[in-house]
């Protein structure tokens, strides 16, 4: 999964697989989260809110971790396709 860098206090990094719908979360504290399904159109948003020059963290959290998508706690070593 190729991960972008973003302008955030709290988030350093977003990867995004369109074939599973998986999101992943790498913190600046370096814990990784994984959401799925989530759609693209959410993916390309939180992008364009990066671009934008909006928050990305409070973004995230209202319409991703808010929004109620599935999500699981990467544990240290465990690769995310």
């Amino acid at each position: 999964m190729k991960k972008v860098s973003v302008q955030s206090s709290n988030i350093k990094r977003v990867g995004y697989n369109p074939y599973t719908e998986t999101l992943e979360i790498e913190f600046r504290s370096k814990v990784r989260y994984v959401y799925c399904p989530v759609p693209g159109s959410i993916y390309r948003a939180l992008l364009s809110t990066d671009q934008s020059g909006e928050s990305v963290g409070s973004w995230f959290h209202e319409h991703i971790r808010e929004a109620g998508f599935p999500f699981f706690k990467v544990e240290k070593g465990q690769r995310v396709l």
